[in-house]
């Protein structure tokens, strides 16, 4: 099961280097708890949401075009051995905002109506649904900052930041769901939707 406590893990990434990638110096232990306190109830409604089986790395280079396969054009995925029971959002966030390629938010509508067309949701599913995928898109693009800090602090990997500005733009695109506006605060008030300047690769 995807739980808060595999989620919170994912965060913790965030708040031990992509914080210090940007503030220069480590989150403090009250900064700390008042982002884990941000998180509770958005959490709590994640593990209440509609849960399915959850990829959990669904993106550009693990999805190839298989071609026609009955009539119907397939698409088949690789680098699913870490899947778990989690949120049914959270491989459309995953792939509506790839970190790698920069989705048009019109891509990402359409994406979103056609899944909903194909479920055939009712509006209130929908906006269910939609609270999920906001939650979970904010939740993984903090996890990828991290990631993308840690890869180049800790393997030289510089050439993960140029994914950061692409990221910070999803991130705030996401963050505009009224559920969210408390946490968007927490954001805005530590520089943490600012763009850094990205160090040319070595």
């Amino acid at each position: 099961t995807y739980d808060k406590a595999a989620f919170e893990v994912e965060l913790d990434v965030f708040l031990d280097w992509y914080w210090p990638h940007v503030k220069g110096h480590p989150c403090s232990k009250d900064e700390r708890a008042a982002f884990v306190a941000l998180w509770q109830p958005l959490l709590a409604m994640l593990l209440d949401s509609e849960q399915s089986l959850t990829l959990r790395d669904v993106q550009s280079p693990n999805c190839f075009y298989l071609g026609e396969r009955g009539g119907k054009p397939e698409i088949g995925f690789i680098d699913f051995q870490d899947c778990l029971l989690g949120p049914v959002a959270y491989d459309l966030s995953a792939l509506c905002l790839d970190a790698r390629i920069s989705i048009d938010p019109a891509l990402e509508k359409a994406m979103l109506a056609t899944y909903f067309q194909q479920r055939a949701l009712r509006k209130a599913d929908q906006d269910n649904f939609l609270l999920s995928y906001h939650i979970c898109a904010v939740q993984r693009i903090s996890k990828n900052l991290g990631a993308f800090a840690r890869a180049s602090a800790s393997l030289g990997r510089s050439d993960y930041l140029a994914h950061i500005p692409r990221s910070l733009t999803y991130l705030e695109r996401t963050l505009a769901h009224p559920v969210l506006s408390d946490l968007t605060d927490f954001y805005k008030e530590h520089g943490l939707l600012e763009t850094h300047p990205v160090p040319r690769a070595q």
